[in-house]
C-alpha cells in the first residue's frame, strides 16, 4: 500500500478506513477505542529477517470415535503464519530462528530449527484437527493407550522426506502437500452412562441440569493421519517486541489485537510502500499456553 512518507490527519483517517475495509472487520474494530492506525518510519527490508526453508508436520485424527470428548481451547495469538512465500513471526522473536541452519520444522506445538535432518517426536496431546500455527485447533480428552509417533524429517535437494523407522513414509516436493494414513491404535476412553437429571444447589437458582455420568470405561479405535506441507523456501518478516502481518482480508488480525494487553494507546503502523502491518503489543515474546519455545 502507498502513502505520504509524512500524512496529515486526514489521511491518517482515510489509511485506518481503507484498512479497516480492506480486512473486512470495520465493525469489529469500531469496538475498540484503543486502536491506533499510523504510518511508521519502518522499511520492508529493515522487518525481512532472511530466508529460511519451513516444513509444516501435523498428526490429526479426523474420523475419531464420538465416544472421546472434544475440546475447542480459545483462541489464541499464534506463533506464525505463512502466505505467499512469507513466513511472518508473530510471537517468535526472530532472535531465535537466526543461525546458520537453513530449515525451520513446524508442527502445532513447536518451531525445530534444523540443517538437513531432525527428528519429530509426537506430543501427548492428541488433535481431531489441527494448524501450523497452534491457534485452529479441536482436541481430543486424555485417553489411554495411544502410542506417540516418532519421524525422522530430513532434506533432499528441496523435496521433504519423512521417514519412520528407516522407511519413508512421504516424499514432498516444495510447495505441495501430502497426507498419508498412518497405523490404527486402540485406545481405552471413559464410558458414559445414561442421561440424569441433576438438581441445580445454587442459592437463587432453581431447576435441574443433565449429566452423563461416567460409568467404566471402554475401547475405541482411532486412526491418525500425517499430513506434511512443504512450503519451500519463504522470506521470514519480523521484529523485536512486535507482531509484523501482512494487509489481506483471511488474516485474523483481530486475534493480534485482543492476544495485546490493554493499554492507553494501541499502535498499529502502516509501512510505506509494502502490504505489511506492524502491531505494537505489550507482551514478551514467548510461546502459546502449552507449547515449547523454539529449539
Amino acid at each position: 500500500m502507498t502513502q505520504q512518507s509524512t500524512p496529515m490527519k486526514g489521511n491518517r483517517e482515510n489509511t485506518r478506513r481503507d484498512f479497516l475495509k480492506k480486512s473486512g472487520m470495520a465493525g469489529a474494530f469500531a469496538t475498540l477505542p484503543m486502536f491506533d492506525l499510523r504510518e511508521g518510519d519502518r522499511s520492508k527490508s529493515d522487518l525481512k529477517q532472511g530466508k529460511k526453508t519451513v516444513v509444516d508436520l501435523k498428526i490429526n485424527h479426523p474420523a475419531a470415535s464420538d465416544r472421546i470428548p472434544r475440546v475447542s481451547p480459545a483462541n489464541a495469538v499464534p506463533n506464525t503464519y505463512t502466505h505467499k512465500n512469507r513466513l511472518f513471526l508473530l510471537r517468535v522473536d526472530p532472535a531465535e530462528l537466526r543461525g546458520p541452519h537453513n530449515a525451520l520444522l513446524r508442527s502445532p506445538l513447536n518451531i525445530t530449527r534444523f540443517s538437513d535432518q531432525t527428528g519429530f517426536q509426537q506430543t501427548e496431546m492428541l488433535y481431531q484437527q489441527s494448524d501450523y500455527d497452534g491457534k485452529s485447533v479441536t482436541q481430543l480428552q486424555p485417553v489411554e493407550g495411544y502410542t506417540p509417533f516418532t519421524f525422522d524429517v530430513k532434506m533432499e535437494g528441496g523435496t521433504a522426506v519423512v521417514s519412520q523407522d528407516g522407511n519413508p513414509v512421504l516424499r514432498v516436493s516444495p510447495e505441495s502437500e501430502a497426507t498419508q494414513g498412518l497405523s490404527e491404535q486402540t485406545v481405552t476412553v471413559k464410558k458414559y452412562g445414561d442421561p440424569v437429571e441433576r438438581e441445580i444447589k445454587r442459592p437463587g437458582h432453581e431447576g435441574t441440569y443433565t449429566v452423563r455420568p461416567v460409568v467404566g470405561t471402554e475401547k475405541t479405535t482411532v486412526t491418525p493421519e500425517l499430513t506434511v506441507r512443504n512450503n519451500g523456501t519463504l522470506d521470514l518478516f519480523g521484529a523485536p517486541k512486535v507482531a509484523v502481518i501482512p494487509d489481506i482480508p483471511e488474516y485474523p488480525i483481530l486475534g493480534i489485537l485482543k492476544g495485546n494487553i490493554a493499554a492507553d494507546n494501541m499502535k498499529v503502523e502502516s509501512v510505506p510502500n509494502s502490504d505489511l502491518f506492524v502491531v505494537h503489543r505489550n507482551y514478551d515474546h514467548g510461546p502459546l499456553f502449552g507449547q515449547r519455545r523454539c529449539q
